[in-house]
């Protein structure tokens, strides 16, 4: 016999569940509107060291085009 406890306690651990997820995914799609902004409005560029943190600056470096 199942108690009838047990049910809404799953019910609610899948709502939190899902919640989680969601805010995951908003924070996500935050993190990534920030970076294009800075691409745009501050025309930088990519940097692997300042993506990982490793770089101790706060800032892309600007993009520089290869002279032709």
């Amino acid at each position: 016999m199942r108690q009838s406890g047990t049910g809404s306690r799953q019910a609610s651990a899948a709502a939190a569940a899902r919640a989680q997820r969601a805010k995951a995914r908003v924070a996500c799609a935050a993190a990534l509107m920030r970076w294009i902004y800075s691409m745009v409005v501050h025309d930088t560029g990519w940097d692997p060291d300042v993506a990982s943190g490793a770089a101790s600056c706060q800032h892309a470096p600007r993009y520089q085009a290869e002279a032709a």
